[in-house]
């Protein structure tokens, strides 16, 4: 019985062996008799026409991608990626420090514009990211959820960035691997992939799998190529005709002269509640129909398993690699609303280390106490005042100074 059984282990190690190589000479004979010729790059090319302002979604037109690849290049101007807190006011940055300081700042985000979006942009453009001013305002709200939704991702990493990522052969296949898994892990919520998607998903697939799924994945993808010239990604490259030059700083308006006003401002507008909120907000969003205030409570994060968390540490390694000049902005929550925000400290001071081992600049606005948190920093419960955004126009100015 023993011999039998030797027998057909060596019987099953042979045909193993043999088709093993066979795979490998099948891959080996069509790399040589492919075309390797490459298509000319798609150029999208235009004038920079916005360095202030915003752009709530880089999905209204190839402008705003040219505007956001020209902040990015700018080395004078600051490129700010937010969510929901962005807004019109006067005070917010891209308004207060283009307007007031001379001081050229775009901003792209709206709500859901989350960590791996927010990743996915800058490796689009990571040519560009060395000594590029770049400040990145997280939400604790963010890490309770499921990471950025499909959404979110179609509005921000458009087409062309998917098509520039998976076509550059000098991006780290981790970060592709990392782009695949997320295309694969949501892919029943695609209405289709393109073409970039389903090479960057066969990167992620061949990353995982044992050595003899990783040669025949590497077979199919070669056939792939060869029978479907469309399979192949064509490489995109940004070309900035002109960039704008903003007016010199005359103004010399420093974000510390409104602090105290703007806050006296917000809190003598309060007529209808003690929690520092805004009169309109608080009666439509946190009464009961009894009449009773909303309770607020949070969620205990989770590290395990958590997506924005594992999201965020990989965008930080990219910029840390990319030696971009960025900082980070973790925005509060109101403690007068939300009655157990301590359980976010485990997450703010884990932020704070990933940021200090990198030596990322980092504005830490979160208070889990009503003693040192101050009215105003907020106009709700989590989206930012005036008060707040002209704290955060003396950070960015000390930060990264005046032009």
């Amino acid at each position: 019985m023993k011999k039998n059984g030797s027998k057909q282990f060596i019987v099953h190690l042979a045909s193993m062996l043999s088709a093993l190589f066979l795979v490998c000479f099948v891959i080996l004979f069509i790399s040589k008799g492919t075309d390797r010729t490459t298509q000319k790059p798609e150029v999208i090319s235009g004038h920079q026409k916005k360095w202030k302002g915003f752009y709530p979604s880089l999905a209204e037109s190839d402008q705003a991608e040219l505007d956001f690849v020209a902040s990015i290049r700018s080395k004078n101007q600051i490129t700010l990626l937010g969510s929901s807190e962005f807004g019109n006011s006067p005070y917010v940055s891209y308004n207060f420090l283009p307007d007031s300081c001379g001081l050229p700042l775009l901003g792209i985000g709206k709500g859901f514009h989350q960590c791996f979006s927010m990743f996915c942009e800058l490796l689009a453009v990571r040519e560009h990211l060395e000594n590029s001013k770049i400040c990145i305002i997280l939400s604790p709200t963010w890490f309770h959820e499921y990471g950025t939704n499909t959404e979110a991702f179609l509005e921000f990493v458009r087409p062309h960035f998917l098509n520039k990522i998976a076509a550059d052969k000098s991006i780290d296949v981790k970060y592709k691997a990392a782009i695949g898994e997320y295309i694969n892990s949501h892919l029943h919520e695609f209405n289709g992939v393109s073409n970039s998607m389903e090479n960057l998903v066969d990167v992620y697939r061949m990353e995982n799998m044992s050595e003899f799924g990783f040669l025949f994945s590497a077979l199919r993808m070669k056939m792939k190529e060869i029978h479907s010239s469309v399979y192949q990604v064509r490489d995109v490259r940004y070309r900035i005709d002109s960039f704008l030059v903003p007016p010199p700083d005359t103004a010399k308006i420093y974000a510390h002269d409104y602090l105290s006003r703007l806050q006296r401002s917000f809190i003598n507008s309060i007529t209808n509640n003690s929690i520092y909120v805004e009169d309109a907000y608080y009666s439509d969003y946190l009464i009961l129909e009894d009449g009773s205030q909303r309770p607020g409570k949070i969620r205990e994060m989770i590290f395990k398993n958590n997506r924005e968390w594992n999201d965020f540490k990989m965008l930080t390694m990219l910029l840390h690699e990319s030696k971009a000049d960025c900082s980070f902005i973790m925005q509060p929550m109101n403690p007068h609303f939300y009655s157990n925000l301590e359980l976010n400290d485990p997450l703010i001071d884990s932020v704070s280390a990933v940021l200090n081992a990198y030596d990322i600049p980092f504005y830490n606005m979160y208070s889990s106490d009503t003693s040192t948190y101050e009215p105003g920093t907020l106009k709700d419960i989590m989206h930012l005042g005036d008060y707040g955004w002209m704290k955060i126009n003396n950070f960015l100015i000390e930060q990264y100074g005046t032009p």
